[in-house]
């Protein structure tokens, strides 16, 4: 029961580490970018719904694979060893 706790308590961190990420990006982005002038907002929004179309055909097919970015992103950063371990490189 105790290993339960702790998953689910992980799982919770997960989670809002998940919902914060994309709020701070949102607010940082609506704060940064200026208006577009309304002759340009037609574009956008064509624009807008080509590239949304492509974002979700990316999601949906990396959902279908399980190619997952988290994934990636824990691949592509280094883990730290500890301060004890025989593999840390030799101050040379």
């Amino acid at each position: 029961m105790d290993l339960l706790t702790r998953q689910v308590d992980g799982l919770d961190e997960d989670l809002a580490i998940l919902g914060e990420t994309p709020s701070l990006f949102i607010c940082f982005w609506l704060t940064i970018t200026p208006p577009l002038p309304e002759t340009a907002q037609a574009s956008a929004r064509a624009n807008g719904a080509v590239r949304f179309e492509g974002f979700t055909q990316n999601l949906g097919r990396r959902l279908a694979t399980g190619d997952r970015f988290l994934k990636e992103l824990s691949r592509d950063v280094p883990v730290p060893m500890s301060h004890g371990s025989t593999d840390e490189p030799s101050a040379d």
